[in-house]
């Protein structure tokens, strides 16, 4: 807004200008949605969409101090898929790679919203589960077991079937990391392969 003058510098009214700012705001809403979604990109895996190795690091330590903060529970779980490389072997690489999105669609849908599934190594994925218990984490991986187990893909005119062997962890109130309760988590499932697989272990 101005003051407007006659000729005699007399006070004669105020003017206004206007400007649309529409396109502007429409553009930096853009602009935002997509420094985002780059950001969603860059943390999550390419073919599984599940988060990569160093976003499910960074969630489960933020979900740690949470935890510690709050003194709340938080578990973890490491899923390995049994005998991948036969499908890679007998099927091919596209095979493979269709068990893998398969997997991390199932696991997506039967875990919660606020759990995390991330791609830590090729057929190796953890999960990250706030607020529950050993206890409650071996029932629930154990309800994923059993739905990877009746999954079925189809790849050529083919089904494919396959198991999956879980370790369970839970992290300690003292911890600084999670890496104490993902080895924990690891070492489960190392026994639960060496003791026939398909099997869940804490």
């Amino acid at each position: 807004r101005f003051p407007i003058f006659s000729a005699d510098k007399e006070l004669i009214g105020v003017g206004s200008l206007n400007t649309d700012i529409t396109e502007r705001k429409q553009m930096e809403a853009a602009l935002r949605a997509s420094e985002q979604e780059m950001r969603l990109l860059a943390a999550t895996d390419p073919l599984t969409g599940a988060r990569n190795r160093r976003s499910f690091f960074e969630i489960g330590n933020r979900e740690l101090a949470r935890s510690n903060r709050y003194n709340r529970p938080l578990s973890l779980l490491m899923i390995d898929i049994d005998h991948f490389k036969i499908f890679n072997d007998t099927y091919g690489h596209a095979a493979g790679d269709l068990v893998l999105k398969n997997f991390a669609v199932e696991c997506i849908r039967t875990l919660r919203e606020q759990d995390t599934l991330g791609r830590l190594g090729g057929e190796e994925f953890g999960v990250v589960l706030p607020e529950i218990t050993l206890d409650t984490a071996l029932g629930i991986a154990e309800r994923l077991r059993q739905n990877l187990m009746n999954l079925e893909t189809v790849a050529d005119g083919q089904i494919l079937k396959f198991t999956v062997s879980i370790g369970v962890g839970q992290c300690k109130p003292s911890a600084t990391s999670i890496d104490l309760a993902l080895g924990l988590a690891d070492n489960a499932l190392y026994r639960a392969k060496e003791q026939g697989r398909n099997k869940v272990l804490s």
